[in-house]
């Protein structure tokens, strides 16, 4: 629910499981619901940034 709820209000939010914890992932999704996959923080802290420089909404 609380996934559900911070989707409504992010545009990209991350979710980090047990599995992402042994793989030192995240789990990417938008706020249209599209799952990105599990990327490396620092390949999600690139994504961010380059959203931020694009000014892009759509993810």
């Amino acid at each position: 629910m609380k996934i559900k709820l911070a989707a409504l209000f992010l545009v990209l939010s991350i979710v980090v499981g047990d599995r992402d914890m042994e793989n030192g992932t995240v789990s990417v999704r938008t706020r249209k619901g599209n799952d990105l996959g599990a990327m490396t923080p620092d390949a999600f802290m690139a994504k961010c940034l380059m959203e931020i420089a694009t000014k892009s909404m759509e993810v």
